[in-house]
């Protein structure tokens, strides 16, 4: 083919797959330039990796918080907080310190007051601050014949966009067993007992006093369910899908 048509094919790419990325610095550095190279690059920190999840994926929106580190340990330390500190801001509390991500010096990950789960899909950065590191230093070593990586990502797994987007991948209960803890189930029972005494067309005079009591059985057995399928179901995913 000829390499003024790649160049212009290239030019309009707004992504690259492994093997056409390790094609194309391959001719820029007129030396070869593998895959594995890629994720080394990656891996150092000179090139960014991305995922694109075809068939979307789930993941908790992260929050980033700025702070002084020196002037948070001295107050932690003397159990007292700067005055401008809030605790709206997190993750500064001492009980909620423990559960944030620190990524770089003052850079600290939290979680919102209110997390939910969000269904993302498309191109998403890998900020290399979790287990998608661990992933990808796995598939290097893969490459290059070196050890197995056995490292677990205990702080889970991480996507990133436009800088300041972060959220962190999530599994669900319910994509190894359908209806995990029965809460579709538990909610459908109600659902049908209420069903049938409101096409009951017997005049019982209790009927309205037990419909009441069956919808609000059945508002309850809801209310459950839906907060198990926004975020209830959903636990830290330790890798890439």
């Amino acid at each position: 083919m000829n390499k003024s048509v790649i160049s212009k094919l290239f030019k309009l790419k707004e992504w690259l797959t492994l093997p056409d990325a390790a094609k194309h610095l391959s001719g820029v550095c007129g030396e070869e330039v593998t895959v594995a190279d890629i994720l080394l690059l990656g891996l150092d920190r000179h090139l960014t990796l991305s995922v694109n999840f075809v068939n979307y994926a789930y993941a908790e929106p992260r929050k980033l918080v700025y702070f002084d580190e020196e002037e948070l340990i001295n107050s932690l330390g003397q159990g007292i907080y700067p005055p401008e500190f809030k605790f709206a801001d997190m993750p500064f509390s001492k009980d909620k310190l423990m559960l944030a991500l620190r990524i770089d010096e003052g850079k600290f990950l939290t979680r919102e007051n209110d997390p939910n789960v969000v269904r993302i899909e498309g191109i998403w950065d890998l900020p290399m601050i979790g287990g998608e590191d661990i992933y990808v230093r796995s598939k290097y070593h893969e490459l290059t014949d070196g050890p197995p990586v056995d490292l677990i990502g205990i702080d889970g797994c991480f996507v990133a966009r436009n800088n300041d987007t972060i959220c962190e991948l999530q599994d669900s209960f319910d994509e190894y067993s359908d209806d995990y803890y029965g809460y579709k189930a538990q909610w459908q029972v109600q659902h049908d007992k209420l069903r049938r005494l409101q096409d009951n067309e017997t005049n019982n005079p209790r009927k309205e006093k037990i419909l009441l009591l069956r919808k609000k059985k059945a508002r309850e057995h809801y209310e459950v369910l839906a907060d198990w399928n926004k975020k209830g179901q959903y636990f830290s995913a330790g890798n890439l899908p």
